[in-house]
């Protein structure tokens, strides 16, 4: 059982994933496993693997170490050689942060807990001279990438380029075809732009101009409303709203209007009957529902059947007690 850094190398294009394991043997049976079943947890080793096949990649030990190493002294050794072989941006690691998930997880309380009952008292080792030489060298020279004011500085300077070659503006065909497609949808405020009389403005601004509630507005206009119609004051929109139901109900049968309902089948009144069965009945207010109630109970008295016989008693308490 072997302890260390290692990394599964494209003999292709030399890319590799860089990994770490106190048993590099059973941990290089795991990739190769999850690799030919194409549920490999780093995407980029698979789609790579899937594409040069499994006879150009190989399994290579980078760095022995103890096998008494704690787990976070091995991380840091994984990611100083992850940074060194640039295993994130040319390579096949999808995280570029040793020992965390390629992707978000959440624990439970549970989890959490433990987790925190683990760590209580402990202190993290510190790095060996030797592993602060290692980072050292390896970040020597580096530009650091999140420094304060290098983005601003780096973008304000991309914008000067941007404006002596005049290209820090939109030409006229690209704003004519993002205009085509931002029209009838919410622009960035989240406001629709409605058309009338050959002015467009968003819905907010004809409702400040027309006094129209903006609800209104845009309920009239998914309706289809004539252009000439949307922006009426609530009696004309009453009117018009009749006239709108008037002209739909025109020449249809007005329901069941001069057509006599004779009386009820012994079929129908039995459905019926079945179905109000065991509901209350409509007109049953909550004062006659107690009326009925207290004669419900008072006839139960009268019949001795108030009370619960010994076999429901023992029930009922075996119930109690299992909770």
């Amino acid at each position: 059982m072997a302890c260390g850094i290692y990394k599964i190398r494209n003999i292709t294009n030399d890319k590799c994933y860089t990994g770490s394991s106190v048993n590099i043997d059973q941990r290089w049976e795991g990739h190769r496993r999850g690799l030919k079943k194409g549920k490999h947890s780093s995407i980029k080793l698979q789609r790579a693997w899937d594409k040069y096949g499994s006879e150009e990649f190989s399994f290579e030990v980078v760095e022995f170490l103890d096998e008494n190493i704690s787990e976070f002294d091995l991380l840091m050794y994984e990611q100083f050689w992850m940074d060194k072989l640039d295993s994130v941006e040319n390579g096949y690691n999808v995280c570029p942060i040793a020992g965390r998930p390629p992707c978000s997880s959440t624990f439970s309380l549970e989890s959490k807990y433990k987790m925190g009952v683990s760590f209580r008292g402990k202190t993290r080792p510190t790095c060996t001279e030797e592993h602060k030489q290692r980072l050292s060298e390896a970040v020597t020279g580096v530009p650091k990438q999140f420094e304060s004011g290098v983005k601003n500085e780096a973008r304000q300077k991309a914008w000067a380029t941007k404006r002596e070659r005049g290209t820090d503006k939109h030409s006229e065909q690209t704003k004519k075809l993002l205009s085509a497609i931002k029209t009838g949808k919410p622009n960035h405020k989240g406001r629709l732009m409605y058309t009338y009389q050959g002015e467009t403005l968003s819905m907010i601004e004809w409702s400040e101009r027309t006094g129209v509630k903006l609800s209104k507005i845009r309920g009239r206009v998914e309706r289809n409303w004539p252009e000439d119609k949307v922006f009426l004051n609530d009696q004309d929109a009453s009117v018009y709203k009749g006239e709108r139901i008037a002209k739909g109900k025109k020449g249809k049968p007005n329901g069941l209007k001069g057509q006599k309902i004779g009386p009820r089948s012994e079929e129908a009144k039995a459905n019926m009957s079945a179905a109000k069965k065991g509901k209350p009945l409509p007109w049953y207010t909550p004062e006659k529902m107690q009326e009925a109630l207290q004669k419900s109970w008072a006839t139960r008295r009268a019949n001795g059947t108030d009370k619960h016989t010994e076999a429901t008693k023992l029930k009922i308490s075996l119930t109690k007690r299992s909770k």
